[in-house]
């Protein structure tokens, strides 16, 4: 197995990153240097330069990477107004006012606008700190020191050394950026008040022990379910590939929650009230059962949601003996129920009130096969009005028939009467 000390020498290095460019190369670290410069540098006349120390290494485009007419900012493609002065050290965001009072020499030579980056999303562009053991120096020379440090958000964890030499700031600013590192796990290094340091040393040991640990608690076949593009990667590369990402933390998250939705979902399934949960979340009432399961698990408050059910599934129901006159729910039992059928299919009870009579049925005439429901009642009510309007019809058509009775007889008793006034028999009497 590779030691602590192997494993880190291979997998980890560290980038000194520059915000402004120094005027000189004996200023520029060892090893390779990222340099952020609101003005216009060109690599090959930087690089070009002529060195009057013998021995200082010539600088390979390799380890040089320089990110032009930029500066950092709060957030991405932020406009700032930037400052150039008389001295260069001051150059930034920072106004000739704020400045004139502590610095009353210093001139204001040039405003212009600026679009900003922030230094997260520089750091996530480097190929060189894909590794998740990989470090890095931060030298601040130009602009607004706490912005700086603000905007590399959790990259900051991997920074090794910050330098704050060859920036000049109000005094002010600078107290509000050595209150955010002192916040952020580091102190001042003891031997330069310019350098900060993590209070935590990253030892290789440190970092080897970091990962062995990441990797018992890390769910590989879930993240390869995440990321497919993953699945033929090793474990230990998927962890790189996991924390190679800014989003690192909501990428956990998700691990966590896909966990917990592979539990037992047999054994979960048989303790789950689909239909509970169907009425507390109407929204899922298309849902299957295992869907229903994934939706309630998904949920950050799944516990408390959980209890809900159960309570709905303990809750025992009130009587409706128990109900008092003026509750709701017996006014409206009392709007709605049958008294005249129940009482015709039970003529015994003809005499009871109609609050006696909603109480009998629930103890005992729903359990003697009365049926009471809606449709059972609307049967019946159409039932007896079909057998009235027979009854109306075979009425009607009787009288019907007594009337063609009568108006026969009129007319027999008018042809009659005709009949003698023509005889003269009528008229004789007369």
């Amino acid at each position: 197995m590779q030691n602590a000390f192997e494993a880190h020498m291979a997998s980890s290095q560290c980038m000194s990153v520059l915000v402004g460019c120094p005027s000189s190369l004996t200023q520029l670290p060892d090893g390779p240097c990222l340099i952020i410069d609101a003005e216009s540098i060109q690599q090959e006349k930087l690089t070009s330069q002529e060195c009057f120390f013998a021995h200082y290494p010539e600088i390979s485009f390799d380890d040089l990477v320089i990110i032009n007419k930029t500066v950092i900012s709060e957030f991405d493609h932020q406009i700032i107004d930037w400052h150039t002065f008389s001295d260069k050290r001051f150059d930034g965001p920072s106004k000739l006012s704020e400045l004139s009072e502590q610095f009353p020499n210093l001139r204001l030579i040039e405003s212009r606008k600026i679009e900003g980056i922030t230094l997260s999303t520089i750091f996530k562009n480097q190929k060189i700190l894909s590794d998740p053991l990989s470090s890095f120096e931060l030298i601040l020379r130009q602009g607004d020191p706490l912005i700086a440090l603000q905007s590399a958000k959790e990259w900051l964890a991997r920074c090794t050394r910050i330098s704050l030499r060859g920036l000049v700031t109000s005094s002010r600013s600078l107290e509000s950026t050595e209150a955010f590192l002192g916040a952020s796990g580091f102190c001042k290094s003891s031997v330069d008040s310019y350098v900060w340091i993590p209070e935590l040393e990253m030892s290789s040991l440190h970092l080897s022990l970091i990962r062995c640990g990441l990797s018992a608690l890390f769910n590989a076949d879930i993240y390869r379910e995440l990321y497919p593009e993953t699945k033929e990667m090793k474990d230990v590369e998927l962890i790189d590939h996991w924390l190679s990402r800014t989003n690192f933390r909501e990428i956990a998250e998700e691990i966590e929650k896909n966990i917990r939705n592979s539990s037992d979902r047999d054994g979960l399934l048989a303790l789950f009230n689909a239909n509970i949960y169907r009425k507390l979340y109407p929204e899922t009432k298309d849902m299957a059962e295992v869907e229903l399961l994934d939706h309630w698990l998904s949920q950050p408050d799944f516990r408390f949601i959980s209890k809900t059910m159960n309570d709905i599934i303990q809750r025992k129901a009130i009587q409706i003996s128990e109900l008092t006159d003026q509750d709701p729910a017996l006014q409206l039992l009392q709007h709605i129920f049958p008294f005249d059928l129940y009482r015709s299919q039970r003529p015994d009870l003809s005499q009871f009130p109609n609050r006696e009579l909603i109480n009998h049925f629930w103890e005992n005439g729903q359990h003697e096969g009365i049926d009471l429901s809606e449709s059972n009642v609307q049967n019946i009510l159409d039932d007896d009005k079909s057998s009235q309007v027979n009854l109306l019809t075979s009425r009607v058509n009787e009288l019907e028939h007594l009337l063609s009775c009568a108006n026969a007889q009129l007319s027999c008793m008018q042809k009659l009467i005709v009949g003698l006034r023509d005889s003269g028999v009528i008229n004789g009497q007369d």
